[in-house]
């Protein structure tokens, strides 16, 4: 429920990508047999239902089939093998901080996720297109992305945060606060982001429209 229906608005509402197939995987056929059907909903509502294809799947493999981008938001039993790690690291070190993104836990967090990654890079490379690439935003985002690379995946790397950078320029240019998806900062500004996870640095800064550079302007109003 987090990031299926971005993707799925994304593809066929803000977007209309025409002629594709989203292959939607999850072990749990409760979960991804419903988000199928609000994928077809929302490509209906697009006026794309004709254009495109949303099929469900509870293994990886028919998914990867010909595919040219895979997206990878997995995480297996992160939960509750997250809540494994907080009691072992409370029990033998209990000064210790703990995250999921750096320390101990943020180590054993980091080699489940990676196994997991190297597996699916390893299907990637055996069924999807050549050159087909990885869209991760699985955690922890930077050693994860890390690992699909050395597998010899091309992967990009995706976080919240750097959504978020459009409604954070907004408020501090002018002086207004916006809501997700933060459109009308996205429709007049254009940004790249580059950063860790949560943590994203604002690269280029450009009005849409004019093409004027922003970035001056915001280092003026962020000095003052």
């Amino acid at each position: 429920m987090v990031f299926a229906p971005s993707v799925l608005y994304g593809a066929f509402l803000e977007h209309r990508l025409r002629g594709i197939e989203i292959a939607l995987v999850d072990s749990d056929e409760a979960a991804v047999f419903p988000m199928a059907d609000v994928g077809r909903r929302i490509a209906q509502r697009g006026g794309v239902a004709g254009e495109v294809t949303v099929t469900a799947h509870t293994h990886m493999m028919p998914a990867l089939e010909g595919a040219s981008y895979v997206i990878c938001a997995a995480g297996h039993d992160v939960s509750s093998r997250f809540t494994t790690d907080c009691r072992i690291i409370e029990a033998l070190a209990p000064d210790h901080g703990i995250s999921k993104f750096g320390g101990l836990a943020g180590i054993s967090y980091s080699l489940r996720q990676i196994r997991m990654i190297q597996e699916i890079c390893g299907e990637m490379k055996r069924l999807c297109v050549t050159d087909a690439m990885l869209l991760n935003v699985s955690n922890p985002l930077p050693r994860v992305c890390q690992a699909a690379h050395e597998e010899g995946v091309y992967t990009v790397g995706f976080c919240s945060a750097s959504l978020a950078a459009y409604g954070w320029v907004w408020r501090i240019l002018r002086g207004e606060q916006l809501a997700y998806p933060f459109e009308p900062a996205r429709s007049m500004l254009d940004l790249s982001t580059a950063g860790l996870n949560h943590l994203s640095f604002i690269l280029d800064l450009w009005d849409h429209q004019s093409g004027e550079d922003l970035y001056p302007a915001l280092r003026d109003v962020a000095s003052e």
